[in-house]
């Protein structure tokens, strides 16, 4: 209905019920006042649900006349009422019509959301059920038909799909969910016609409403590559520990064999020290000069032994010593350890850069040794250059603390720098560069045993450098024979 058709119905009205009345000069008779009054009334009652209460409240308080009433009301305010009436219900019905669209609108979107819903219910990669209270199945999708191997599983019992110890579980299982509203849930699953496997449920109540008692949402999933990993996992893992123990025994014994050859080997280089020095004392004039150069030779080659000896106790105590661990000052005991190696000759001579370190949780006693071992190094390196210069730095990065010692020595071939930091691993010649091979591997073991890295860089003619971390917190707790491992 719209206005124009309002504007008709009222020139419609007019002419069939004022018409007579104005040709004859009169106002309305009573029957014609009626047969107005009657449309109202007949309007009132088919559309009066969709106009507001208060305006067919008014319009029924009018008295309706009776036959011989001397009717005084003028018919145009009764046109104009029903005008009004007409255009309230044009409103109305503009409004309903609007509201149908919107319902229409929200009617696909719904159809749409349920669309989208059962494409994911049915491709789900996992098997979904829906069960009422009881666990009877009401609804599955294909993952679910799949892994239960039966085509239609509505209408029975999810119980029945599980081997009998799971089966006889399930009722309490139920009791579970009613109570916690979840459940979490690993079974065997035994299908009908089928290998049996092992399953994770997760399962979840909606509550019930009106008389509803309510359903469970079951996820299915085969679980059964994952148990498998799991095993393997296990298998790998105790034949880990098992060859864990045993490198950790056959290390033990290595260092306990390194130790006491170490230890027994210095009694015949004493006997050979001091022998040959008694015949250089002693016997020397009656020697000739390539006899006391052979001499010297055993000598100095005796004392290297020693030398090498000594660095391999070193290196195999590293296992078995206890770690104090406390605050440390990188910065003094960087400087420490640089006037430890040199004479103030020497540190007039090279350029010594040291700007302030982050302090470290850690062993001192095997701070100091790392300090020492990578600047001599530094120094040893940097010798044969006309300004030798060293430069440390430290920063924390990361939740690591990374120190470095830098040189402008000769440096070396990153090819062979895997080689650096292993026992009686040497770059150079020993008559270019005296040394034994055991201070960088010293090294390596105290960084590794505080839980650090240490890495080197270098170029042949243009310096090195040595870096290492250690955890700003500081070490673990791991048993300090276990780094004799690495």
């Amino acid at each position: 209905m719209d206005r124009a058709r309002v504007a008709e119905q009222i020139a419609a009205l007019r002419s069939r019920i004022l018409g007579p009345a104005q040709r004859r000069g009169e106002r309305l008779t009573v029957e014609e006042l009626l047969a107005l009054r009657s449309y109202r009334s007949s309007l009132l009652q088919r559309q009066g649900d969709a106009m507001p209460p208060e305006r067919v409240a008014r319009m029924r308080l009018r008295r309706e006349p009776a036959p011989g009433d001397d009717v005084q009301q003028d018919p145009s305010v009764l046109l104009d009422e029903l005008r009004e009436t007409l255009e309230e219900l044009d409103t109305i019905q503009q409004q309903l019509k609007r509201r149908n669209q919107e319902l229409a609108a929200a009617n696909q979107a719904a159809e749409a959301e349920r669309r989208r819903y059962r494409d994911l219910f049915e491709s789900a990669p996992d098997g979904y059920l829906v069960t009422d209270d009881r666990g009877i199945i009401v609804e599955a999708n294909r993952a679910a038909t799949t892994l239960l191997r039966t085509p239609d599983l509505a209408g029975r019992p999810l119980a029945g799909f599980l081997a009998p110890e799971a089966s006889a579980e399930f009722a309490e299982r139920l009791v579970e969910l009613r109570r916690s509203g979840q459940l979490d849930w690993e079974a065997r699953v035994q299908p009908p016609d089928g290998p049996p496997f092992e399953a994770a449920f997760t399962a979840t109540g909606v509550v019930p409403a009106r008389g509803d008692p309510g359903t469970i949402r079951w996820l299915l999933h085969d679980t059964t590559e994952r148990k498998e990993a799991e095993r393997r996992i296990r298998r790998l893992n105790r034949e880990l520990e098992r060859r864990v123990a045993d490198l950790w025994a056959l290390n033990r014994e290595l260092e306990s064999f390194s130790y006491m050859v170490s230890h027994d080997l210095r009694s015949p280089l004493r006997a050979i020290e001091g022998f040959s020095t008694i015949l250089a004392e002693e016997h020397g004039d009656r020697l000739d000069d390539e006899a006391r150069q052979l001499l010297d030779v055993i000598r100095a080659n005796t004392r290297r032994m020693g030398t090498l000896i000594d660095d391999l106790l070193a290196f195999s105590r590293l296992g078995r010593q206890g770690m104090s661990v406390a605050e440390v000052d990188m910065t003094a005991l960087a400087r420490e350890a640089f006037e430890e190696l040199t004479t103030a000759r020497e540190r007039r001579r090279v350029t010594f850069v040291l700007p302030p370190l982050p302090p470290a949780r850690a062993d001192r006693a095997m701070m100091r040794q790392v300090f020492l071992n990578l600047l001599s190094n530094a120094l040893k390196f940097s010798d044969p250059v006309a300004e030798p210069r060293i430069e440390l730095s430290g920063a924390e990065r990361e939740g690591e603390l990374v120190y470095g010692v830098r040189d402008n020595g000769v440096g070396f071939d990153m090819r062979y720098a895997d080689r650096l930091f292993g026992v009686f691993q040497r770059l150079h010649p020993a008559d270019q560069f005296e040394g034994t091979g055991v201070g960088l591997a010293i090294v390596h073991r105290i960084v590794q045993r505080h839980g650090g890295r240490l890495w080197a860089e270098g170029k042949v003619g243009a310096g090195a450098g040595f870096h290492f971390t250690l955890p700003a917190s500081g070490p673990g707790d791991a048993p300090p024979s276990r780094e004799g491992l690495e």
